[in-house]
Parts: C-alpha cells; structure tokens; sequence
C-alpha cells in the first residue's frame, strides 16, 4: 500500500504543472467600441519569476458583438525581443469564451515588435452589455525585463453580408480562371 501511495505521490509531482507566476492584477475594462484604436495599454512591472498570466475582465458597451480578443507585448523601456506568450499544456490561454477552430494564435517572432495572441470565439460571442474574462501567460525569462507593456482589445463578429460578399468574390474569381 505505501508503494502505492509513494508511485501516486510522485506521478503528482511528475505531471502537475509547476507554480511559477508573477501575475498582473485583474483588469477591468469596458470597450464602446472595436478594433486597434480602442486598445487599452497597460504596463507590467515584472520580477523574478520573470512569468505569469495576464487577467482581463472586459465589458462591452459598445454596439456590435465580440467575436476575437487580441494582446500584444510592447516595449515600455527594456527590449522585449524574448518577451513571448506561452503555449505550454499548463499555462494555455483561458476565457469565460469557448474558443472556435483554431482557437487562439500567438506570434513570438520579434520582428512583428513584439509577441501577439488572437483569441478567436466568433460561436460564442461577448454580447452587448455582456462581459468576458481572458488569461493569457507571459514568458520574460530570456529578457527579464523589468518593465514591458501589454495591449488589448476586441474586434466584432464579421456580419454574415460580409462573409457573403468574400464568398461570391472568391467565386467570381473561380468562375473568371476557368
């Protein structure tokens, strides 16, 4: 039985995720409206363990529904060439939102100007006056910067007019190959 108990002990610590976070504090925010022009910039003063999730509570106030919410990393005073979103099985990004088809898509390569996260729920979207919440984890450890900004911001479902008019151009250029 203590063989058992030990195994049982130490497949915890084997395959339980490890406590490392230097977590900003819950953010909350209201959007009137969409897009990158109404992002919000936050700075985060980040310490040893250089890790942690960033916690957004965002209510939309405006007049469409969400169907994406966006982050970017940005360079407040420390280069933030290794400031990156993580992907690992432990720290993957959550919503109070189910995530469609890909999910979410995050871009580390410096030379964008830094790290992004597209968090994609257009089957279950934030309705007006509705509101969301969003974690995703920063990785500083290459960097270790001291200081290093984030932004975000929603964008609305596309109309289904929308989707139409992409699917009747995407045929129209069909129809002309041929």
């Amino acid at each position: 039985m203590r063989r058992i108990c030990g195994l049982f002990v130490v497949a915890l610590l084997v395959y339980t995720c490890p406590v490392i976070a230097h977590d900003t504090p819950l953010l909350q925010v209201s959007f009137d409206d969409t897009g990158e022009g109404v992002k919000y910039d936050v700075s985060h003063e980040d310490a040893d363990p250089f890790k942690g999730w960033v916690n957004v509570e965002a209510t939309n106030n405006g007049s469409v529904p969400w169907g994406d919410f966006h982050f970017q990393i940005f360079q407040v005073s420390d280069p933030i060439d290794d400031v990156d979103f993580m992907e690992d099985p432990c720290f993957l990004p959550m919503s109070s939102q189910t995530f469609d088809g890909t999910g979410w898509v995050i871009n580390n390569d410096p030379l964008i100007g830094g790290a992004t996260i597209d968090l994609y729920f257009i089957n279950d979207p934030v309705p007006v006056g509705g509101t969301a919440s969003f974690q995703v984890y920063t990785d500083n450890t290459f960097n270790t910067a001291d200081i290093f900004g984030v932004s975000f911001y929603p964008t609305p479902i596309p109309e289904p007019i929308t989707f139409t008019l992409l699917g009747l151009g995407g045929f129209g250029l069909i129809r002309r190959k041929k």
